[in-house]
């Protein structure tokens, strides 16, 4: 099973598996109006493992303090 990432670019959203991370991160592209430039932008955040009993691996990871 692979992973992917997301890529939103005007207001529909994609699936790729050509990014760096693979860990369903979320990219954007946006266009600069005046210049018509594209730039790509990549979120990010903190994250904490939290322990779960209830989850398959035993926990999961909570992100928080996302930011583009």
């Amino acid at each position: 099973m692979g992973m992917f990432d997301y890529v939103h670019f005007q207001g529909e959203q994609y699936q790729s598996k050509d990014t760096p991370k693979q860990a369903m991160d979320n990219y954007k592209i946006e266009v600069d109006q005046e210049s018509g430039q594209e730039y790509l932008w990549v979120e990010e955040y903190d994250s904490e493992y939290v322990e779960d009993e209830e989850s398959f691996l035993g926990g999961h990871l909570k992100q928080f303090n996302e930011r583009w």
